[in-house]
């Protein structure tokens, strides 16, 4: 089954102390679980933009490309290299965007 996460979910304390989600995700802290959201938030923003790619081959490439990046960083802990693949995530997005409105005008 595939969790889903809305944008304003409440946390509760679990017994072990972390918080849960309605999935019954543990998060150590609220700043954790705001950054699984910016992270979740990121993927679908590149995978609606990669949508928008008119060439079947490159969009399948890319959708790829995305699944493997997200899945191989998917266990990434320290919060600063999360931040740092969050800030590289959204450049990449904007370069796709760009090089996507050059191709439409």
């Amino acid at each position: 089954p595939r969790e889903s996460h809305g944008q304003f979910i409440l946390l509760e304390q679990s017994p072990r102390g972390s918080q849960l989600c309605r999935c019954n995700c543990h998060f150590s802290s609220p700043a954790q679980f705001m950054r699984r959201q910016q992270v979740l938030l990121l993927y679908r923003r590149i995978l609606q933009a990669i949508r928008q790619v008119p060439n079947d081959s490159d969009r399948q490439y890319l959708k790829d490309w995305a699944r493997e990046e997200f899945k191989r960083n998917k266990s990434a802990t320290e919060e600063d290299t999360i931040r740092m693949m969050i800030t590289q995530g959204n450049m990449q997005l904007k370069e796709l965007e760009k090089t996507l409105a050059l191709a439409k005008s």
